[in-house]
């Protein structure tokens, strides 16, 4: 259900039990403890179990592997044709009679046969045998040089170390919206509710282990069903997590325009209505489930990384972070 912006800002300021009702975007400090979700602790070694993807077998070449000079020219050295190689045999008409047989236009009126030529059909006996030349290769037309000589070693294997590299898998894992949005709960029209509820059907998802790509310095960059959504799916994806919740909870880009960083989100929000940090905040406003808390981890005044915030209690803020990689 879409609020106006003027209704949003007069609940604020009445301070009223509907504002929960609302989305809201609050910048706090890394001073403020946050209890989150751990839920994309990984390991980076690779286990020696784990399958590879590269197509080669680890090998390193031993006394045992030797290099062989092998022949890999398609021409025949000094070629002679031979008749079983080289020949195809054909029935070619040898006959020099040709084929007739008398019609209505060999004979005259009185029946009397007026043809000059004999009654004869083609029969085996009227072909021969010969022999066609098929092979593509002139006789003594290839002298073998250096060229048709190539290395190859006697074990058929090329020297390979499996690297992080060969370990991923790009097919795998892969999702489609209708994967994701069977994991949806049921929506009560109400972005700020719907927003933390997504939040909280998503717990336990985790991005895949197998399909990754290399980023800088070897960074492993896994595939994410948040970054498949946004077009991004080797991306980080911290914010677009929090964006997915938003989107789905019914949000408009117009109301909340998305961002792919946490400071550049942050950039594009402050000057918005809805948008606080801890001095410019109403004095007594919580924020209630469903906002979006935008955290500074050094104090420098910007963001670092989002979470969706799913509940208040004790002074704690209870959220769900995406792309979480510790506590």
């Amino acid at each position: 259900m879409k609020h106006s912006l003027n209704i949003y800002l007069e609940l604020l300021k009445k301070g009223r039990e509907k504002r929960r009702r609302m989305v809201s975007i609050l910048l706090v400090l890394s001073l403020v403890v946050t209890a989150v979700v751990a839920w994309n602790l990984r390991l980076d070694s690779v286990a020696a179990t784990v399958e590879a993807f590269c197509g080669y077998e680890e090998h390193t070449h031993t006394e045992s592997c030797t290099l062989e000079e092998v022949l890999g020219c398609d021409g025949a050295e000094g070629h002679v044709h031979s008749v079983a190689d080289c020949f195809a045999f054909e029935n070619v008409l040898s006959c020099v009679s040709e084929e007739h047989v008398h019609g209505e236009e060999c004979y005259n009126a009185e029946g009397e046969s007026i043809c000059s030529k004999s009654v004869h059909t083609h029969s085996d006996a009227c072909y021969t045998k010969e022999a066609v030349l098929v092979c593509e290769i002139a006789e003594g037309e290839h002298v073998h040089t250096e060229a048709c000589y190539e290395e190859k070693w006697s074990c058929g294997l090329i020297e390979h170390v499996h690297t992080s590299e060969c370990f991923s898998n790009t097919e795998a894992d892969l999702e489609t919206a209708k994967i994701w949005e069977e994991t949806l709960p049921e929506l009560s029209g109400y972005w700020a509710e719907d927003t933390a509820s997504i939040a909280l059907s998503q717990v336990g998802y985790a991005e895949s282990d197998v399909n990754f790509i290399l980023g800088d310095n070897n960074e492993k960059k896994h595939y994410n069903r948040y970054g498949q959504w946004f077009g991004n799916e080797y991306g980080d994806w911290n914010v677009m997590f929090a964006e997915f919740c938003l989107y789905y909870a019914g949000v408009t880009n117009d109301y909340i325009p998305m961002s792919a960083g946490a400071n550049s989100w942050q950039i594009k929000l402050e000057k918005q209505p809805y948008y606080f940090t801890n001095e410019t905040k109403a004095e007594g406003y919580v924020p209630a489930a469903g906002s979006i808390i935008f955290i500074d981890l050094n104090a420098d005044g910007a963001a670092d990384k989002v979470a969706v915030l799913t509940g208040v209690s004790d002074g704690f803020y209870n959220t769900v972070e995406g792309d979480l990689n510790g506590v």
